[in-house]
């Protein structure tokens, strides 16, 4: 009897394109630590409503493909700057040769980098998931609590198919070099702020996924970005009345999540416009009271970041 895939056997990899769709060659991939992968393709059977003489049903016909899903992976120092690339693209990296450790600041550019993500499968023959065109819709992680540190990828693609062999032979392996929740910083205006107790960011690329063409066998052409958002919330405890107020009067806040380990190792995202959400706060109960205050990034000029990830660690580079 053939063996059934277990997940705790799975491995995911992924590189990055030359082109949308266009794996290099030869490929360069990423052998990267994830606790759940659902990047699937869905083909709709749509029904035919051609009448024949008969009730008996016409033959279905296929619709457009789509490729979709979230990628839940650990928080770390090391494999988490692929994922950034792929969200901003290449990052400016400086060296700090006295500390032994490179400094990786991402910003978002003009266009996303499109990757290829594959998926080995290890049932009695092994088999490979492999997604072809993918960008990151969207991001999501949040800070605080004990559980495990994680973020959430969602994805979009425009093929995946099955096949027996890897694209890259020879993955590299960055390890895992994992961030926990006890780790987090959060500042305000510069200033260390001890009084929140979830902190979560936000970003959405804003992909047109509606980009099937003639010639194209139902799959996307293309997924070109749009205008990006940048939001999140905070829960704070309520102390005094100074985000309520800055809330009503719009008052643009700076905000910073940073995680700092004790081999020199960190990531920061940096916020430098935010405004709060008028929200105002409300007895719950005869307990501590709290705030959520959602928030939204800005820009002021266009050249400006409205979201910067800084990623400091022993990596000389996420190049290709």
């Amino acid at each position: 009897m053939a063996q059934q895939a277990r997940g705790y056997r799975s491995q995911t990899v992924m590189g990055f394109e030359e082109g949308y769709g266009v794996i290099p060659d030869p490929p360069v991939g990423w052998l990267i630590p994830f606790n759940t992968e659902a990047v699937a393709i869905a083909r709709p059977k749509n029904t035919a409503a051609t009448l024949r003489g008969t009730r008996n049903p016409a033959e279905p016909f296929d619709g457009n493909t789509d490729v979709t899903g979230d990628i839940v992976v650990p928080v770390d120092a090391n494999s988490f700057g692929l994922w950034l690339r792929a969200m901003f693209g290449a990052p400016v990296t400086t060296e700090d040769t006295a500390a032994g450790t490179y400094s990786h600041v991402f910003q978002a550019g003009e266009e996303m980098p499109s990757i290829w993500v594959q998926t080995r499968f290890a049932t009695g023959t092994p088999f490979y998931k492999v997604s072809t065109g993918v960008k990151i819709n969207s991001f999501s992680m949040e800070a605080g609590g004990d559980q495990e540190l994680t973020a959430t990828l969602s994805c979009m693609g425009g093929v995946q198919r099955s096949q027996a062999t890897p694209v890259a032979a020879s993955p590299t392996d960055l390890g895992l070099d994992r961030m926990s929740n006890f780790m987090a910083v959060l500042e305000m205006d510069d200033v260390e702020y001890g009084d929140a107790t979830t902190f979560s960011v936000q970003l959405d690329n804003g992909l047109d996924g509606d980009t099937y063409t003639l010639g194209g066998g139902g799959f996307r052409g293309d997924l070109p970005e749009g205008l990006m958002g940048v939001s999140g919330a905070m829960t704070v405890l309520l102390k005094d009345e100074s985000l309520y107020q800055k809330a009503l009067d719009s008052t643009p806040l700076s905000l910073k999540l940073r995680f700092s380990k004790a081999n020199g190792a960190s990531l920061a995202f940096g916020l430098p416009k935010t405004q709060l959400q008028v929200a105002g706060p409300v007895t719950d109960g005869p307990a501590g009271l709290r705030v959520t205050w959602n928030y939204q990034a800005y820009s002021v000029k266009p050249e400006d970041a409205a979201i910067t990830a800084t990623l400091t660690n022993t990596i000389a580079s996420y190049g290709a």
